[in-house]
């Protein structure tokens, strides 16, 4: 119950701050700026070394200017399914939502280069292939064990990303991030680590409307 309870204060703790900085942000915008919400979806496909090999991501977006917040879907390669959710905040430095009522004087419509922090909750994931293979010669029983494991993992990152407008409503998108991750109930002997610092790449397409 106590391990239950922790999961739930960090995932509360991760949302409550992407939340917090999107509602902010937004606020403080939209007291000198006019234009309505935004709406979208983004599809990525990214990886980190959380030990749970690559991931898709589809996620609904709502956007304010340079302020945007994604949720959705985590779907996991090696399990073949959705065992995940993922929460992102992030901020536009440079692009076409950064001026709010002056985008004639934005030199490059088509650019926008952003930061971002995300938090991503798995449940029941399992452990990849490549993960389990670097475990060295198994036996069968061993490796039956390991991919058998189901893991429920947190994790949190903080990067940089960048967009390529193709037309004003579809982006091509990519980023990178370092992070941390926690396998909440991992115990196994084993050489992956039960939590570390990992780097995350991803790219992707986007809808905005």
């Amino acid at each position: 119950m106590n391990n239950l309870t922790k999961q739930i204060t960090q995932i509360k703790a991760g949302l409550a701050l992407c939340l917090l900085l999107f509602t902010s942000n937004t606020k403080a915008q939209l007291r000198t700026c006019h234009e309505h919400f935004k709406i979208g979806l983004n599809a990525s496909n990214y990886v980190n070394g959380n030990g749970h090999g690559g991931f898709y991501n589809l996620s609904a977006v709502i956007n304010s200017h340079s302020n945007t917040l994604t949720f959705g879907l985590n779907w996991q390669k090696a399990q073949k399914e959705f065992n995940g959710i993922g929460v992102t905040y992030s901020y536009s430095v440079l692009g076409n939502n950064t001026l709010c009522g002056a985008r004639q004087e934005q030199y490059n419509k088509r650019e926008e280069l952003l930061f971002f922090c995300t938090v991503n909750y798995y449940k029941n994931a399992r452990l990849s292939n490549k993960t389990i293979e670097g475990e060295g010669d198994l036996s069968e029983g061993m490796n039956e064990y390991y991919t058998s494991l189901k893991i429920t993992t947190l994790e949190s990152y903080v990067g940089l990303g960048y967009n390529y407008y193709l037309n004003k409503n579809i982006k091509l998108r990519s980023f990178i991030g370092i992070g941390y991750y926690n396998h909440l109930n991992y115990n196994a002997p084993s050489y992956h680590d039960k939590g570390a610092t990992v780097l995350m790449t991803g790219i992707g397409i986007g809808f905005i409307n």
